[in-house]
């Protein structure tokens, strides 16, 4: 297993099986996600055409010097609306901007998952975490989900919300877990999937 700036890469002989391939994932789901999380993610510029995703949407950045720090995006466009022409100005308005999306993103489906799944957590919090889109405290029930959801399309936040639930009832990433969260998402392997093609993107 070779590990990348934002992904691991499993190298196999030709006729391995997939199941084979999908056991040993299974087997060592957490040290893989420790060797990601561990590694260097590229840092965003804040410039001109720089690419931004919003709820899956491709969006490209315009800076535009203004009496007002604000941010409106609209038809493909984020448009920063910024006094200064300053790093930290604008990477705290973007942040401002994704952390309104995911508040109601995650606010929203919580609610209607917790139903569903018959699990409710303590609480529901949101940080900037730029290596993983969620975590479970298990002794507080408390979930917490990264402003970075915004960026996702609407059915991958679904998987996140699924898997940080099922948390409460399944601290470990055992085979109980990965079946709980198969029954009520059958193609969650294809959020995860999502997440390692578009990881360039995802980030803030």
């Amino acid at each position: 297993m070779v590990f990348l700036s934002s992904h691991a890469e499993i190298r196999v002989p030709k006729n391995t099986s997939k199941r084979t391939i999908e056991k040993f994932l299974e087997k060592n789901y957490d040290l893989i996600l420790q060797k990601i999380n561990n590694a260097t993610f590229a840092q965003r510029e804040y410039i001109q055409n720089e690419e931004f995703l919003i709820a899956g949407q491709v969006f490209k950045l315009n800076i535009v010097i203004s009496n007002i720090n604000e941010v409106i995006a609209e038809n493909g466009i984020i448009n920063l609306y910024v006094k200064h022409d300053n790093y930290d100005l604008k990477k705290a308005l973007i942040e401002k901007y994704y952390t309104r999306i995911a508040q109601t993103d995650i606010k929203r489906l919580v609610l209607k998952w917790s139903k569903n799944m018959e699990l409710f957590p303590a609480k529901v919090k949101l940080n900037k975490a730029e290596k993983r889109w969620g975590s479970c405290n298990y002794s507080t029930k408390t979930l917490n989900f990264t402003i970075r959801n915004a960026m996702l399309e609407d059915w991958v936040q679904e998987y996140i919300v699924i898997h940080e639930l099922a948390h409460l009832i399944h601290p470990n990433h055992s085979a109980r877990f990965w079946n709980f969260v198969e029954s009520f998402m059958p193609d969650y392997k294809l959020a995860e999937q999502y997440l390692k093609a578009n990881s360039a993107l995802l980030t803030l």
